[in-house]
């Protein structure tokens, strides 16, 4: 057997990572390979299910008009935030021993059991990469094109800044400020004009989702207050999120910092998010929220 051949079937077998030169997951931009040769007949290596992979080069997706590819960043350090001392009450996620004696019995099943899945605060982290499945199994059945996920820097400790890396092939940019403050995160000059750059190029978008920040003041008892009204047990007295997106929304002007932690209203009874009267302030956009029924707004004050 050539060793072409094999190396094909050890990519099956799982074990083609052993043949391969090394290589950061979020490395330099990698020179564009030719394409690979259809594999010989005598081979028939079929995976059902596509799998999931970790620690992988990201090929590019080539643009389709009318085909969005969608990118999404996690703002946080996987490893300064995993490694917080769980026996400080604020500013950290929940372990996921917190999140199953809260959320009892939801994650009692062999999937969240200690011999399957991380039971620190690392596993809290995977539950938010696990949030996202659907959506991205969704948008690339619409789209035809895999939903790029990045992290800023990522369980082995690479970091990868907002640059062409990753704006080069990304139509929609969302980003998701889940860095705790503490850990200093901060977009840099460079991808502050990155991403001005990106936003001139037609259809492309940005969401910015910068979090909460609640339990700013020193006053336990203001303390308490946002806690309750937040309504997430699992929410700290202290949880202040989000200097990353913070300073990229500054940089492109955005008169938005995020405060407190909204709660938007529930019907009575259900967890069902209640309808939105539409006030006064709202008329300019009134045509097109005709048919919106609810929203949740995690953002507040606007400094001018």
């Amino acid at each position: 057997m050539k060793r072409r051949e094999f190396n094909r079937l050890a990519l099956g077998a799982g074990v083609s990572p052993l043949l391969a030169s090394r290589a950061f997951a979020q490395g330099p931009e990698q020179s564009k390979a030719a394409p690979a040769e259809a594999p010989p007949n005598k081979i028939n290596v079929v995976i059902k299910n596509t799998p999931r992979t970790y620690n992988q080069i990201h090929l590019p997706r080539k643009y389709v008009a009318g085909k969005r590819r969608f990118s999404i960043y996690w703002t946080w350090s996987y490893p300064w935030e995993s490694n917080r001392d769980v026996t400080e009450l604020d500013n950290r996620f929940s372990t996921i021993t917190e999140v199953r004696r809260v959320a009892w019995p939801s994650y009692e099943k062999p999937e969240f059991s200690e011999q399957m899945f991380l039971q620190g605060i690392a596993g809290t982290l995977e539950l938010f990469h696990l949030s996202t499945i659907r959506f991205q199994s969704l948008a690339e059945e619409v789209t035809g094109n895999p939903v790029a996920v990045y992290q800023r820097i990522d369980q082995a400790g690479q970091k990868l800044p907002i640059d062409d890396r990753i704006l080069a092939d990304t139509d929609t940019m969302m980003v998701f400020g889940l860095d705790h403050m503490v850990t200093e995160q901060e977009a840099s000059g460079e991808e502050i004009e990155a991403i001005k750059k990106f936003l001139t190029r037609e259809g492309s978008c940005l969401l910015l989702a910068p979090h909460h920040d609640v339990g700013v003041s020193a006053d336990l008892n203001e303390r308490q207050m946002e806690y309750a009204h937040h309504g997430d047990p699992l929410v700290p007295r202290q949880q202040r999120f989000g200097k990353y997106t913070r300073s990229l929304m500054k940089g492109l002007g955005v008169p938005v910092e995020n405060r407190f932690g909204l709660r938007p209203a529930v019907l009575p009874g259900t967890n069902q998010l209640a309808p939105v009267p539409l006030c006064a302030t709202l008329t300019f956009v009134a045509g097109s929220m005709a048919s919106l029924h609810s929203i949740s707004i995690s953002t507040s004050r606007i400094t001018r």
